[in-house]
């Protein structure tokens, strides 16, 4: 009966799998929905594994429930995975599926054995070795026998198995795989070139398990890994110098120089010796790489769509073994006992370098067809063989910068030769056409190592001059009718980059063709660009003090403004995001003419602002905006005009949207705060009657976080600024303006509402009773002891914090005045407020985080303690406190939940003046530790980094 069961089910499991495969919808949905009935049957991943494994079977059947075995056992093997759903699979049933599985490595369809792979390795992260003893013998059974089916499947386990290893397994298992690799590796007529690279991926992967074990085992890395090194070095070296093909070829290749790179970064002592041998290969492999490289992808003259496939269908991308060249050289920069061996090649690397950042034929229809990748050419997101090579020569400035900058201007100045002779048609029968794209990365190469280019210079120790470089080659090349756009996109951005160093008559120039390239005339890259050397010439007018720059850009501004504006109506956002960045800068440079356009910008960054205000650096773009604004005589009034009922509009809180506008309020009160805190006093009619009013309606009816937070900074912002104003402010109900603040404090610090609400409560409170603490009488005591209700109840260490920092602001400006009150409140646990207060204090000084928090809280229990000390108030002598942990001896061992609940922690009680002294004397050393961290360290301030993410340009300001 049981038999004709289980055949039963194996029957409607097959035709459930035939059904999900039907071109028919409703014959595919209902088979769909069978399954997932069948799965929670006992012998579903028994049946699956036989049709998986059954070589006579439908091929699609087979393939099928291969893929859904690999989620079975990923939802049901064990009952702690991520994706864990019940049932979880019986012992006997994952026996056999154990038992089965095995059989399906040898296969010869690849997507099968693969999937049989992967499940293998999930199982075995599970069951290896406890569960599953014999797993090992039948992986190195495949490898050492004849079917390279089965040396395939045993390598796509063994590439996920490996990474589970412990250093327990690790000696057992470890020497027994390494030398099946190797002889895999070496095997070039008996394997193919992806079987063998995964041989190279798992010698990297025990490499890296070697490596860090033997940081704590002494002896682990000589014992199990040193033995190899030599043979598998020596192989190494004769697979890079092997042309490509049938047993040789870029993915390979790509391979092995990740496992040179891993030896190098993890055992450099180990590898020492073989380096001299290994980096000739590795830079043939460069130079080879760098023809093949102008060639197809540069010149176009190759197929970059015909992509190389390995056996498991998974596209071998040429670009990643230029990468990972690149990363080794990097990692030997890195390490200085390697370094010297680039000494001699230096410039030679660099030459190729700028060979690897010229433009590619995809990216430039990328750019032409999305401008706004053009904006974000810079991204890591976007990660390739231009930035990598952006990257290293970063790196290689970075390491030795005055030989690094002089010796790149040499291999600019070659390039840039070439570049002349094949526009000119010298070429000797090259590619004339991309004469542009070697120019443009020389230009590029240059931009990017700016900060070492003016720091030498500045120090008189550079060996060229980088001004006669912007003149005759970078405005030469602008004036060229014939020169491609991209090319003058760049020469305008390292225009910009250049501009601190310029004179004012190249600075002219410089200026008046980024002003023609924001033309509505001119290519998106161009445009783009110009914004780009717009911005960098506004920051070294401000940053450097060059008036004369600044005027020659105040002659421009017209036509400036006017190009930004038209730009700003891109769909694109992140064109829209590098056009208000430039547009922040600008409304800085002249108040006057800013003043005369503020019809013009204002409405814009309302609309922006309107409309994008859920981007948060878009959002901050805007804020900066209206700051400037705020702080520009002539600009607050029309500014507080427009913004201020748009703001209102915002906070206005209407039943039916309550919930769903949340986020708007929140950046409307947000942004008041910037117009309130930058505003000139005292506030205007409208900040104060209008917009006031508007924000305590809006936080009061508020349960939202974000909301009700934005709003207790922006009271407390109008009580920092306008503190009288606001609290005799009366609306027409008679209400004052302090009653509205005391009802906004009130439901912040409600013990029944969220305590995030209260992350920034302190500050309020503090300014609260330091600006207008003479007006508020019996609500003092009130608000105290709603600070002590809330504190009862908060537990994260941020909203701890803001509500003590209120009694350590109060106990510095009126000591006996706290003092009495806490001493004349109970507490939470029978005892007086104080001492409720001064345990949670004591308790989290240590985590407090801010300086000036810190400094304040210290300079409150220094208080403490003297008064302490010199008055021997028994209300402070009373209290007492945990101190040290005891340490019985008894702790060895992993402290299990029920070890912790039968021998819970234990710890002193020590006086609460004794562990304020320990808490004073630990500040004191964490102190004197800084001060001496800061005189032992040489302090370099960098110019910012060159990489600009989206567009990045403040970043590279900052």
């Amino acid at each position: 009966m049981a038999l004709d069961v289980q055949c039963s089910l194996r029957e409607a499991l097959y035709e459930t799998l035939t059904g999900i495969l039907s071109p028919h919808r409703e014959t595919r949905q209902a088979a769909e929905q069978r399954i997932q009935a069948l799965e929670v049957t006992e012998e579903f991943g028994i049946h699956l594994t036989e049709f998986v494994v059954d070589q006579n079977g439908h091929l699609p059947i087979r393939q099928l429930a291969s893929v859904l075995l690999k989620q079975y056992v990923q939802t049901h093997w064990s009952s702690v995975a991520e994706k864990f759903r019940p049932p979880e699979i019986k012992r006997a049933i994952k026996e056999r599926i154990k038992e089965l599985l095995p059989l399906g490595l040898r296969e010869s369809i690849s997507k099968v054995r693969t999937a049989v792979a992967y499940a293998i390795s999930a199982i075995a992260h599970w069951d290896w070795p406890e569960n599953w003893p014999g797993l090992f013998d039948i992986l190195v059974n495949c490898l050492s026998g004849e079917s390279e089916y089965a040396v395939h499947g045993a390598m796509r386990v063994l590439t996920e198995f490996t990474s589970d290893l412990t250093d327990i397994q690790l000696p057992n298992v470890g020497p027994v795989i390494l030398q099946e690799m190797y002889r895999i590796f070496q095997s070039e007529n008996q394997y193919s070139v992806r079987t063998r690279g995964r041989a190279v991926e798992i010698f990297t992967s025990i490499t890296t398990l070697v490596a860090v074990t033997g940081m704590y085992q002494k002896g682990f890395t000589e014992q199990y890994l040193q033995p190899v090194i030599p043979m598998f070095c020596e192989k190494f070296v004769q697979c890079l110098r092997a042309p490509d093909g049938p047993t040789n070829g870029s993915g390979l290749k790509t391979d092995v120089i990740k496992a040179i790179n891993c030896l190098v970064s993890n055992l450099p002592k180990h590898v020492r010796s073989f380096l001299p041998q290994m980096l000739p290969p590795v830079w043939e492999t460069l130079t080879q790489s760098a023809k093949i490289y102008q060639e197809s992808y540069v010149n176009g003259d190759g197929d970059t769509n015909d992509k190389e496939v390995d056996s498991d269908g998974e596209i071998i991308n040429f670009n990643n073994l230029i990468i990972a060249i690149f990363e080794f050289v990097h990692s030997i920069v890195d390490r200085k006992r390697f370094s010297n061996l680039l000494d001699n090649l230096l410039q030679e690397v660099m030459y190729y370098l700028v060979i690897f950042m010229q433009i590619t034929d995809d990216q430039i229809e990328l750019w032409t067809t999305n401008p706004k990748q053009f904006v974000e050419e810079d991204d890591v997101f976007a990660y390739n063989v231009r930035i990598s090579a952006q990257e290293l020569l970063t790196a290689l400035v970075n390491y030795s910068e005055e030989k690094a900058v002089n010796a790149l201007y040499e291999v600019v100045t070659r390039h840039i030769e070439a570049t002349s002779r094949l526009q000119s048609g010298n070429s000797g029968g090259e590619n004339n056409g991309t004469w542009w794209k070697l120019r443009e990365s020389s230009i590029l190469a240059l931009s990017k190592i700016k900060d070492a280019v003016v720091g030498k210079q500045e120090a008189g120790v550079l060996r060229f001059d980088i001004v006669r470089f912007l003149d005759t080659i970078v405005l030469a090349t602008l004036k060229d009718p014939g020169a491609p756009p991209l090319l003058l996109g760049r020469c305008l951005c390292v225009g910009g980059k250049y501009a601190e160093v310029m004179p004012p008559e190249m600075s002219s120039r410089f200026l008046e063709a980024t002003v023609n390239g924001l033309q509505e005339n001119q290519l998106s890259c161009i445009r783009i660009s110009a914004v780009k050397a717009i911005y960098w010439f506004c920051k070294a007018s401000t940053a450097e003090n060059n008036s004369s720059l600044g005027d020659i850009i105040r002659s421009h501004l017209a036509n400036i403004f006017q190009g930004l504006f038209n730009l700003a109506n891109q769909p694109s956002t992140e064109i829209l995001t590098l056009t208000m960045e430039t547009l922040q800068v600008l409304v800085t440079l002249d108040k006057a003419f800013t003043a005369s356009i503020e019809n013009k910008v204002c409405p814009l960054t309302i609309a922006v602002f309107l409309k994008f205000y859920s981007d948060p650096e878009i959002l901050e773009l805007c804020q900066d905006i209206f700051k400037s604004l705020s702080e520009n005589p002539d600009c607050i009034g029309p500014l507080q005009t427009r913004l201020i009922p748009t703001l209102t509009s915002m906070m206005a809180v209407t039943p039916m949207d309550k919930s769903r506008n949340e986020r708007c309020r929140g950046v409307a009160l947000d942004v008041l705060q910037v117009l309130v805190q930058y505003s000139p006093r005292p506030l205007s009619s409208a900040l104060v009657e209008t917009a006031f009013p508007a924000a305590c309606h809006c936080i009061l009816n508020s349960e939202d976080n974000e909301t009700l937070q934005n709003g207790g900074e922006v009271i407390r912002t109008y009580l920092g600024v306008a503190a009288r104003q606001v609290t005799v402010h009366r609306d027409n109900d008679g209400q004052t303006g302090l009653q509205y603040i005391l009802q906004i404090v009130a439901q912040l610090l409600n013990p029944q509402s969220s305590e995030f609400t209260a992350s920034f409560v302190g500050r309020l409170v503090t300014t609260l009773i330091r600006k207008a603490g003479n007006t508020l009488g019996e609500n003092l005591d009130l608000l105290l002891k709603a600070v002590l209700s809330k504190m009862q109840r908060a537990e994260t260490l941020t909203v701890v914090q803001s509500l003590l920092m209120i009694y350590a602001h109060l106990i510095n400006t009126e000591f006996d005045a706290v003092l009495n009150f806490l001493s004349t409140v109970p507490g939470p646990t029978g005892q007086s407020a104080l001492a409720f207060v001064l345990t949670e204090w004591v308790s989290r000084q240590h985590l407090f985080f801010g300086r000036y928090d810190r400094k304040v809280a210290t300079v409150a229990l220094c208080k403490i303690l003297e008064y302490g000390v010199t008055h021997g108030d028994s209300r402070l002598n009373e209290i007492t406190v945990k101190g040290d942990q005891i340490f019985s001896g008894n702790e060895e061992g992993v402290r299990t939940r029920s070890k912790a609940e039968s021998q819970p922690y234990q710890w002193t009680t020590i006086p609460v003046l004794v562990k304020i002294f320990k808490l004073i004397i630990n500040e004191l050393s964490n102190d004197i530790e800084a001060v001496a961290a800061n005189q032992d360290t040489d302090v370099s301030i960098g110019r910012g980094r060159e990489r600009l993410p989206r567009s990045g340009l403040r970043n590279y300001a900052e």
